[in-house]
């Protein structure tokens, strides 16, 4: 039977920084950084997610792009827009029908029949977005 956790250090880049090893169900050990610099620091950090049973951090949502965007501009299903409303906001039908077509007409053509993940697309909009994101403009 393994410990429930290990630390020890490595140098990055010059820097001395603690990981943290665990063992998941299938016995495969697994490791983690704590971003700590000191072995007190990481401890403190390790026994924190042990308390909240976190030492293994939950993996990666696997939902494709096309489903996550298939009802998001819907008016009646989409809980976005739902969740908007439900708060104060105001959120018309028109507008909804022009943001689910402008994604079913362009975005959705641009990625193609291939299979995306949701965590590939933000990322992709992420480092492809000229400018930066202020308010509801794009600036260059």
């Amino acid at each position: 039977m393994h410990k429930k956790y290990g630390i020890y250090k490595r140098i990055v880049k010059g820097k001395t920084i603690y990981y943290y090893y665990v063992y998941d169900e299938a016995g495969k050990r697994q490791c983690y950084s704590t971003g700590k610099r000191t072995k007190a620091a990481a401890e403190d950090y390790c026994l924190e997610l042990f308390r909240y049973g976190s030492l293994i951090p939950k993996r990666r949502d696997k939902t494709l792009f096309s489903t996550y965007v298939k009802d998001f501009w819907d008016y009646d299903k989409s809980q976005y827009i739902q969740g908007i409303i439900k708060r104060g906001g105001s959120f018309t039908r028109t507008v909804a029908d022009w943001r689910k077509s402008i994604t079913e007409n362009h975005i959705l053509p641009y990625f193609g029949n291939k299979t995306y993940m949701l965590s590939e697309c933000t990322l992709f909009f992420a480092i492809n977005t000229p400018g930066q994101i202020t308010g509801r403009r794009v600036t260059t």
